[in-house]
């Protein structure tokens, strides 16, 4: 073997995520477009490869500053594919964001994502028109039978146009064990509590200003600005 081929490290296991190792500073990728209005895949992988070292606890993609919504289902396939790849090679874990208008969508994002081995699903509620508590739990179930043993996040957004109460996050923890944790940019320190008394193990991240939520048992962030200097911010 050659001394070239000795110094290839392999890339580290990456450790399952479930409720107990949710945790960190979770980078929010950004996709580049070409002029042409398609993913530049080039620079996505060159984004990815850009964490590498820096201490960060894994990326995820098609939040808001992933423009899920721009997406057509070959851009998502393109982004998912190239992330997950570039990801695993240097040992990071990886959350897709298969949000959608539609259950249905979200199912067809879910299944590219499980193809492409992604480590967790990243999903907000559809978001046209504000869903009931029953409409809800029906969605998670939903899309989480499709998941399988992948986890999934709920990105809880006012964008949802609807705020899912403590109590009823706790029944949907209780009654969902892939349910592992939650980015809830607009709840304070004592929602953040009171979602905990509920569902004491989920795992709660907040976005820019994830710091203030730590003292109250939040896990880390989930936020864009790690991209100006991550290693300061993880």
């Amino acid at each position: 073997m050659s001394a070239a081929k000795k110094a290839v490290k392999k890339p580290a296991k990456i450790q399952p995520l479930s409720r107990k190792t949710l945790q960190g500073v979770w980078c929010a990728l950004i996709v580049p477009w070409t002029d042409r209005d398609e993913v530049d895949v080039r620079r996505l992988a060159k984004e990815v490869r850009g964490y590498a070292g820096t201490g960060v606890h894994g990326v995820y993609t098609g939040g808001t500053t992933g423009e899920f919504y721009a997406q057509d289902d070959a851009s998502f396939e393109k982004i998912t594919h190239t992330v997950v790849e570039e990801a695993h090679a240097l040992g990071l874990p990886v959350q897709i964001g298969a949000s959608a208008l539609s259950t249905r969508t979200t199912i067809r994002r879910i299944r590219v994502a499980l193809r492409a081995k992604a480590d967790a699903l990243q999903l907000a509620l559809p978001f046209w028109l504000e869903l009931k508590d029953d409409e809800v739990k029906r969605y998670v179930r939903e899309v989480a039978e499709e998941a399988g043993k992948t986890p999934i996040i709920l990105y809880l957004t006012g964008r949802s146009k609807r705020k899912i109460s403590p109590e009823l996050l706790g029944e949907i923890a209780a009654s969902t064990p892939t349910f592992i944790g939650a980015k809830d940019t607009g709840a304070d320190v004592p929602t953040v509590k009171a979602i905990l008394k509920e569902a004491p193990d989920l795992a709660i991240f907040g976005g820019e200003d994830f710091y203030e939520r730590i003292p109250a048992g939040g896990r880390g962030g989930y936020c864009s600005i790690t991209g100006f200097n991550a290693r300061k911010v993880a």
